[in-house]
């Protein structure tokens, strides 16, 4: 019984430790840490990427030629989709504020869809899969060991952070 107690603490503290990363990246996104994220259609959208895939047979020293020429930089290239890559684009330090920075990135878009080079260029969505828990249990500090807000004379934020 105590061995089967262990594992499954072991198994929830690596899920939180797993989990935190992102929802740390959620709540900077949420209190506006990261300006180069912006509202845009139902989402968001990061201002600084682009997610391309070439066409194949376009020669690699012609697109990274044009790439440079546009100030765009090749972030990664992904092994697993032959052509796929994600796009850095630059914001000129004097783009300030959200619509002038998804002005640039929708224009720098539809510069990489004229070059012919791409079967698709695609906005870089950011998706929050964060939401709110509804279950009571959880709200009202039952299941403290998934978030402890010191309840109870308890140790605030003695949990696994899930």
């Amino acid at each position: 019984m105590t061995n089967y107690f262990h594992r499954t603490f072991i198994a929830i503290f690596l899920f939180g430790l797993v989990v935190k990363p992102e929802a740390w990246v959620v709540d900077r996104l949420a209190d506006k840490g990261n300006p180069s994220v912006v509202p845009y259609g139902d989402g968001l959208v990061n201002t600084k990427l682009l997610i391309a895939r070439t066409k194949e047979g376009v020669d690699r020293k012609v697109l990274l030629e044009n790439l440079t020429r546009m100030d765009i930089r090749m972030i990664r290239e992904f092994a697993i989709v032959q052509g796929l890559m994600t796009l850095g684009i630059t914001n000129e330090p004097a783009i300030e504020g959200g619509k002038a920075k998804l002005k640039n990135l929708l224009r720098h878009k539809s510069k990489l869809e004229d070059l012919d080079l791409f079967k698709y260029v695609e906005l870089d969505h950011v998706d929050l899969p964060f939401g709110s828990v509804n279950d009571t249990a959880f709200n009202d500090g039952t299941l403290w060991a998934l978030v402890n807000q010191g309840q109870d004379n308890g140790l605030n934020d003695a949990d696994i952070d899930i």
